[in-house]
């Protein structure tokens, strides 16, 4: 956590929030760690849902089941991957 009543911690808070604000939030679809251009709508903001603080697009079934296919395939060498080498993933 972060000590608000200690300066310096709070002023790198509010440094980091302020920082986040000038770059938008985008959200896609990834398919074997690649980025799947969709449709993008607005994301609004947790705080204050009449603010948009980027864009989120949505898989559709195609994209779906593109997915669920190729995590089958990974998934024969994932599960033979030893434990600590995974959590380093």
């Amino acid at each position: 956590g972060v000590e608000l009543g200690y300066g310096a911690a709070r002023e790198a808070l509010l440094a980091g929030i302020d920082k986040a604000r000038m770059t938008p939030a985008q959200a896609f679809p990834l398919i074997n760690g690649k980025r799947i251009d969709a449709p993008a709508g607005p994301l609004a903001s947790p705080i204050d849902a009449a603010t948009v603080i980027g864009a989120v697009a949505e898989a559709d079934g195609a994209m779906v089941e593109r997915a669920v296919a190729a995590a089958r395939v990974g998934f024969a060498h994932w599960s033979h991957t030893p434990a600590a080498e995974r959590a380093d993933a």
